[in-house]
């Protein structure tokens, strides 16, 4: 008998658990909904998969002028995104403070792109190796596809 009753609390906390986890996922979710639908007067996300499309095309273009443009306009993607999602913030960095692991799986990998790409727009002759241009776009790409935007 007592196990059935340890047993019964842990499922217990393991359902509730998953119940917080699955609220926190769907009101992500619905901001995203709210931005797509508001977000009609500026074109989101009408044009933003063809401007990924574009980034991703510099991309393979290998030389380093482009990794850096693709880098930027991901940035620049992402800038977008937070705004339709009405996060609060003078700039990029103060509206990606508010995000945290729950709303966004990788975004230790999004925040390293982010200074990646300031490091770049800061220092034109900042060096790029391919290895770092990749890990920023796939950053990105991850973010996208986690809010269903790609």
């Amino acid at each position: 008998m007592p196990f059935i009753k340890l047993f019964s609390a842990v499922f217990s906390i393991f359902l509730f658990v998953l119940i917080i986890a699955l609220t926190l996922k769907s009101d992500k979710l619905w901001k995203l909904k709210l931005a797509r639908e508001s977000a009609g007067v500026v074109g989101f996300p009408k044009h933003f998969d063809k401007r990924w499309q574009m980034a991703l095309k510099r991309m393979a273009k290998g030389d380093e002028a482009n990794m850096k443009l693709a880098i930027i306009e991901a940035d620049r993607l992402l800038d977008i995104l937070l705004k339709h999602m009405r996060l609060d913030g003078n700039d990029m960095e103060e509206r990606m403070e508010q995000l945290t692991p729950l709303k966004l799986s990788n975004l230790d990998e999004v925040r390293q792109a982010h200074i990646i790409r300031n490091n770049i727009v800061q220092d034109a002759k900042h060096p790029l190796t391919r290895e770092q241009a990749e890990s920023a776009i796939a950053a990105y790409e991850k973010a996208f596809k986690e809010w269903e935007v790609l």
